[in-house]
């Protein structure tokens, strides 16, 4: 339910919070103390109503909407594959929530990408992950900041992803 304060303003008019769920990423990276740290800023989560897909036994602010995805750590398998496995859930649960229209958007965390092979899927990134499970087949990467040392935004639409350096060339 909607209520005042629930929107956040958008060049001088206030609109709806985007819905955005974020996977934390490899349990044994990062991710999880990257997402704890953005939701723990009060002026973050303002910005939009969050949904952490996350495996139970990961530590996160209190108050975070949190869907558990598996359990960490897996003791039914090494720490490799169950981190792979667990990465990819939660990369899917997200992937389901958005072709749903439950979320408006979706953040990934770091993964590893060898856990992720290791753990049953066949994708050397993100990118490839979220193409192939979307049915879309045309897509880009980019890198995005706000605001960069030498000033200014920048934006930047790579033209090779996930590929070996010395097959750089004949891509291009």
């Amino acid at each position: 339910m909607e209520t005042p304060g629930d929107g956040v303003e958008i060049g001088g008019e206030e609109t709806e919070r985007p819905r955005i769920g974020i996977t934390v990423g490899d349990p044994r990276g990062i991710g999880p103390e990257v997402v704890a740290a953005a939701l723990g800023d009060p002026s973050v989560r303002a910005l939009g109503k969050f949904r952490v897909l996350a495996p139970e036994g990961v530590v996160l602010p209190a108050g975070c909407d949190l869907e558990t995805v598996g359990r960490w750590p897996d003791a039914s398998s090494d720490e490799e594959t169950a981190a792979g496995r667990l990465s990819g859930l939660a990369i899917e649960r997200g992937i389901e929530l958005a072709m749903a229209g439950e979320i408006d958007g979706l953040v990934t965390g770091p993964i590893s990408k060898a856990a992720l092979q290791t753990g049953g899927y066949p994708y050397p990134g993100h990118t490839e992950f979220l193409r192939d499970r979307t049915g879309v087949e045309d897509v880009t990467m980019i890198m995005a900041a706000e605001t960069t040392p030498l000033g200014g935004s920048l934006r930047i639409a790579l033209l090779t992803v996930h590929v070996p350096l010395r097959r750089v060339v004949e891509l291009l």
